[in-house]
């Protein structure tokens, strides 16, 4: 579920790279605590209803925050596949098959405080970090619950995402099934990194030493260090 994220991001200018700002997985109990805080004030303040999808995947996913002057101001949880093929989106749409499930995520919650949304640096750094999480552990797809605008949005960011089913409700409203190929998201990264100075330099975040394997094989990417 990808909330609070980009609203009015249509509007807002290319950012610079913004110094202060961190994104990082999560590592520590007390870190999980402060995301769960703010998860839980996201959905307290846009009316949402996710049942008790805040807490069900906890035991097979991980957390990445964004931090500033040791504060929250945005977060990730992305739910690990498993053998049972216990992820969020099979939860409404329990039709869609992911075979073993193993080499696949779900993006389960995305979110940015009030004044970071709209903010391209900090929503990148964020999703720089899924990547190269992804990268590391041989996600090939990432599956994600978008209600309509969301997903419109998304895609003129270039996120090459495909509707996988109906739209359904999820949270308390109408929502699609997407499913997005991790080759094809590095396919983006490289190219918006080429294009923009302020994105090459998150990107290159992302590729601090040690470099993922699997990125190490990829001489575009290389060449962005």
């Amino acid at each position: 579920m990808i909330r609070a994220v980009v609203r009015h991001y249509l509007m807002t200018p290319t950012p610079t790279y913004q110094a202060g700002l961190s994104a990082s997985q999560v590592q520590s109990a007390g870190m999980l605590e402060q995301l769960t805080g703010f998860f839980e004030a996201v959905v307290v303040e846009l009316g949402l209803d996710p049942g008790d999808q805040l807490s069900a995947y906890r035991d097979h996913s991980v957390g990445f925050v964004l931090v500033e002057a040791a504060e929250v101001v945005g977060g990730l949880e992305l739910v690990l596949g498993n053998l049972g093929g216990h992820l969020p989106v099979r939860s409404v749409w329990p039709e869609l098959a992911c075979a073993d499930c193993l080499n696949v995520a779900d993006v389960a919650f995305l979110a940015l405080a009030p004044h970071y949304r709209g903010n391209r640096s900090a929503f990148w750094l964020l999703c720089t970090e899924l990547w190269r999480f992804c990268i590391v552990h041989a996600i090939q797809v990432l599956w994600f619950e978008a209600p309509p605008t969301i997903l419109r949005l998304y895609r003129v960011l270039g996120w090459p995402l495909v509707v996988e089913g109906p739209a359904r409700l999820h949270w308390g409203e109408p929502t699609y099934p997407c499913s997005m190929q991790m080759e094809e998201l590095t396919e983006v990264f490289i190219q918006k990194a080429k294009e923009r100075p302020a994105f090459r330099k998150i990107v290159q975040q992302a590729l601090r030493d040690p470099v993922p394997e699997a990125a190490a094989v990829i001489p575009e990417l290389l060449a962005l260090r």
